[in-house]
């Protein structure tokens, strides 16, 4: 059955014929999913005065077989008759009976107790490896995705029925309802988060992006509704999101302009038509779940647990693409890490070069200073040439000295500094001097 979401009752009315039964043994009503809050049972068969609930919001301990669903037990009887249920919830109204001998309810239970318990195992172990993808690299994307997916592994626990099975004797069943309404409020907000994390990479459009963050601002509302009593109505604006949010991941994703941005050796793991695929089924999967919750189409057994086969493939294949993510960027470093490598190999090899040149031009200059140094001695007294020897010497001096101050200006010992020169004047002492 699918009604949406709904303030009033519902009733369903179930036929039992007893002539399909395989035993005269007591049968077991078993009723999915484990989020409704109240479910009566009327039976013809029971004293009028008699109520027989159960729900998510009594205790486990008062049902009358104890298991992940809700369950009935109930007599054959001898001839057919109708059951009636009342349905009261503030969730949407998603319901799927079965009147079932106690031996294939046992069944059942039991695959569906090893279900539940595979589904939170594989989140459990995706938590751990977000964890760990966490702690080697802490960054908003992988913090963001840890969060998400403890706020999925919690969801899931709870819409299996586990926190019913385990809490329920220890809280007020009304504060486990009111605790999983906000958890699902905290999955949408940090699911959202992620997404905007994740597409922040590829560059997509600035007004879609900041739409799409924007709709973080539903989470204060939702919880404001909740605590001033409008629970439905806060749990409606997920599923209106849930409808809308995937359309325009989808947006996002076939617009992305990494590709034409970025140069390619700073291009995301992920081509655009990877991503877009990527957002298309996530889209169809998320779809499965929220047509039915809104009533816009008939719940199948598929459709009734949509919600964890949602959380499940997209775990996965988040989880894969943050896989991908973390190698494509352990290259890039390599990559960068060896660049490094080579330029500071290179600027070894230049300062050794420059060391070793002056080194050169130091014995160079010394080894010029000496000759020079002995015809300034010789010449010293001699009056013909006397000046013209002088100045020779004084030029080559000067070379050498601009040559020493070259070779410390390129090891960056000396910083140089202009001044202005008279060209002129240096013209007719080059003149005098021939």
């Amino acid at each position: 059955m699918t009604r949406g979401y709904q303030s009033s009752p519902h009733w369903v009315r179930l036929s039992i014929d007893p002539s399909l039964a395989t035993t005269s043994q007591p049968h077991i009503l078993r009723i999915q999913p484990q989020y409704l809050d109240y479910i009566t049972l009327f039976d013809p068969l029971e004293p009028s005065q008699h109520v027989r609930q159960t729900g998510g919001m009594t205790r486990l301990s008062v049902d009358e077989y104890q298991s992940l669903n809700f369950n009935f037990v109930i007599p054959v009887g001898d001839q057919p008759r109708y059951l009636y249920l009342k349905i009261e919830t503030r969730s949407t109204t998603l319901l799927a009976a079965q009147v079932l001998p106690p031996s294939q309810v046992l069944r059942q239970d039991r695959l569906y107790e090893v279900f539940a318990s595979l589904l939170l195992g594989v989140l459990f172990l995706i938590v751990i490896w977000a964890l760990f993808q966490w702690l080697l690299e802490p960054s908003l994307l992988m913090a963001s995705f840890l969060v998400k997916q403890l706020a999925v592994m919690s969801h899931a626990a709870g819409y299996m029925g586990y926190w019913r099975l385990w809490l329920s004797d220890y809280l007020p069943p009304a504060l486990l309802n009111e605790l999983f309404s906000l958890n699902i409020f905290i999955m949408t907000a940090a699911a959202i988060w992620f997404v905007y994390q994740f597409l922040k990479e590829y560059d997509p459009q600035p007004w879609a992006i900041r739409l799409f963050a924007g709709c973080l601002l539903f989470f204060p509302v939702q919880v404001i509704l909740q605590w001033s009593g409008y629970t439905q109505m806060a749990l409606e604006t997920v599923a209106l999101l849930s409808l809308f949010m995937p359309m325009l991941g989808l947006y996002l994703a076939a617009t992305a302009r990494v590709w034409k941005t970025s140069s390619e050796e700073d291009l995301p793991v992920l081509s655009r038509n990877q991503l877009t695929l990527l957002f298309l089924l996530l889209a169809i999967v998320l779809w499965i779940y929220v047509l039915p919750v809104l009533g816009l189409i008939r719940v199948e057994p598929l459709t009734l647990y949509g919600i964890m086969l949602y959380n499940l493939v997209t775990s996965l294949m988040m989880m894969a693409a943050l896989q991908l993510r973390a190698r494509h960027r352990s290259r890039q470093q390599a990559k960068i890490q060896e660049r490094l490598l080579m330029v500071e190999r290179e600027v070894r090899i230049e300062r050794e070069r420059r060391e070793e040149q002056k080194r050169f031009m130091d014995m160079l200059t010394h080894e010029l200073k000496n000759p020079l140094s002995t015809i300034r001695l010789v010449t010293y007294g001699e009056t013909e040439y006397a000046s013209k020897v002088s100045a020779a010497i004084a030029d080559m001096q000067s070379i050498i000295d601009r040559c020493a101050q070259l070779g410390q200006i390129e090891a960056e010992y000396v910083i140089p500094r202009t001044d202005t020169i008279d060209l002129k004047e240096i013209v007719r002492n080059c003149q005098e001097r021939l």
